[in-house]
């Protein structure tokens, strides 16, 4: 009998183990799919990013004003009394709630100062800011507020800025000529970086006009063993307080060195009156378009270079 069991199972018809018919998913599930997917990757790539830059640089840091412009802010905004945005221009001041300002990572302390050279940009209090403590050291006064410029000379350099002028006696460049001459006599003589044509002319106002004599007639100052030549990019008239004004800074001054801009940041105002930058997508400078601020392309406006036989 169990062969006759065994017949009858061959004579059944039909599929044994039927497939279940799929159902036809609708557009919209397909879309809602890869909405969710592109979130999740989007998502995570920003966080490895994040991640990335904290353990490889660990200091975030904003731009406040246009000293560094056009390095520095140059995709910015500004929010207007009516709510919409105007452009950050050399001619701002101060960045207020609701502006978009740039926003990077820098390396603090030792960790960023031990390897910072000429045309690095350098994160810094003045003299001015900072308090004698009975065990020798400094500590900035309260509610001093941290600066950004470009380092020019380095301890133990003379610095020497000097009107650039065209053959007609106009000044030629924003920056002048900067001549540095080290330790051993050795002479530098370095052309300025950026050119009129990188500062755009605002409501007819040129930034040549700007510009003067005094403005690029510095020096020459010899700096310490400890000390440090600093200016903002944006150099004509009174549109970055620097060493032109307030002489060297001293190293306790200096507290770290920024590497690269990452994004722009909406400024959010505290209760105290300080600013906290808040992310939020600006197409003017998606996260992940950052660059670094290489000092290499400053340090090929060397022009000229004379060694010392003394």
């Amino acid at each position: 009998m169990p062969d006759d069991y065994l017949e009858t199972k061959g004579e059944l018809t039909g599929d044994l183990n039927p497939k279940k018919k799929k159902s036809k998913r609708h557009w919209w599930q397909i879309v809602l799919d890869v909405v969710l997917v592109a979130a999740f990757v989007g998502v995570a790539a920003f966080s490895i990013n994040v991640v990335y830059l904290s353990v490889n640089y660990g200091d975030a840091f904003f731009v406040d004003g246009a000293s560094m412009y056009p390095t520095l802010n140059k995709d910015g905004l500004v929010r207007q009394k009516d709510g919409s945005y105007k452009a950050i221009t050399w001619k701002s001041s101060e960045q207020g709630d609701g502006d978009f300002v740039d926003y990077g990572w820098a390396r603090m302390g030792e960790k960023g100062l031990s390897d910072l050279g000429r045309f690095d940009i350098a994160i810094t209090y003045y003299p001015s800011d900072m308090v004698l403590q009975e065990d020798g050291s400094y500590l900035p006064k309260k509610g001093a507020s941290l600066k950004i410029k470009r380092v020019i000379g380095l301890p133990g350099e003379t610095v020497t800025i000097c009107p650039d002028l065209d053959e007609n006696g106009n000044i030629a460049t924003p920056w002048g000529t900067t001549v540095i001459q080290d330790s051993a006599g050795d002479v530098s003589t370095y052309s300025s970086y950026y050119s009129f044509s990188d500062f755009e002319d605002i409501d007819g106002e040129t930034y040549r006009s700007k510009v003067t004599l005094a403005n690029q007639n510095v020096g020459p100052i010899t700096l310490g063993e400890d000390e440090y030549y600093v200016c903002g990019d944006n150099r004509a008239g009174h549109y970055s307080s620097d060493s032109r004004v307030i002489g060297a800074i001293p190293r306790y001054c200096l507290q770290g060195k920024a590497y690269l801009v990452t994004s722009l940041r909406k400024l959010s105002k505290n209760e105290d009156g300080t600013f906290n930058p808040v992310f939020t997508w600006n197409k003017n400078r998606p996260f992940w378009n950052y660059y670094y601020l290489d000092s290499a392309p400053f340090e090929k406006t060397l022009t000229k270079k004379e060694t010392s036989h003394a």
